[in-house]
């Protein structure tokens, strides 16, 4: 059990949770069930799972009000488990820190393998984490509290997208492809077509205040990746 990851699975229903969390358990996790409410948020962040994942319900909000109220106090992985196909609500979850959604009927195996994929993407950038601490401008990034500030102001980043900037950082004034990325970010290749990149690198640049067409930080090198070109 010790050698186990603790993932915390927060459904409205218990059936649901209780569904999930069977599957979890042949992999390598501890699963805690907790019930979807306003009040699991202080008992989720006090466990500190490795892992939070939370059940998605059409026509209901309080999930997606939990995922935003998570990300300010917890800074693991949180995933959206949706019954549903919705691109809006898809995008919203992304925008309240979501680091990633799957489907209900994704088959346990892949599952596991997705989650696992992930945890060894965090782990590599937290281990490589060197130095602890990188300035460029006003920019700041703090690898031991894996945030980032911009004149002071912290940036609120979700967990992939602080990766992100990190890696972005550390290679400061080099290109780094989108194939490059999606291995650090997601333990994959890039396949040509996938803009989650593109979409991350938006979201941070929105959070920069970065101009898109003349970004100061992050700047788009066309048909290759991005470039880190802060003074």
């Amino acid at each position: 059990m010790q050698d186990k990851k603790i993932i915390l699975v927060a459904s409205p229903q218990s059936s649901s949770a209780f569904t999930l969390g069977a599957y979890l358990e042949y992999g390598p996790f501890a699963v805690i069930n907790e019930e979807l409410s306003a009040s699991a948020l202080p008992r989720i962040v006090s466990q500190s799972p490795d892992i939070v994942m939370i059940h998605a319900e059409r026509l209901n909000r309080a999930d997606f009000d939990l995922c935003a109220d998570l990300r300010r106090y917890y800074d693991g992985l949180i995933i959206l488990c949706m019954d549903y196909d919705d691109e809006q609500d898809q995008i919203l979850a992304y925008t309240m820190g979501v680091d990633d959604i799957v489907r209900q009927t994704t088959s346990p195996y892949l599952l596991i393998a997705k989650l696992n994929a992930m945890l060894r993407r965090t782990a590599h950038t937290r281990g490589n984490a060197r130095p602890a601490c990188i300035t460029i401008g006003d920019l700041r990034i703090d690898a031991s509290r894996r945030e980032a500030f911009l004149k002071e102001k912290s940036l609120h980043l979700t967990s992939i997208q602080f990766d992100l900037l990190w890696y972005l950082m550390q290679n400061a004034g080099v290109t780094v492809t989108r194939d490059n990325l999606c291995r650090v970010l997601f333990d994959a290749e890039y396949n040509g077509i996938d803009r989650a990149i593109d979409v991350y690198i938006s979201r941070i640049r929105q959070k920069l205040c970065d101009n898109p067409r003349n970004p100061a930080y992050v700047k788009t090198v066309r048909g290759i990746g991005y470039l880190f070109a802060g003074d």
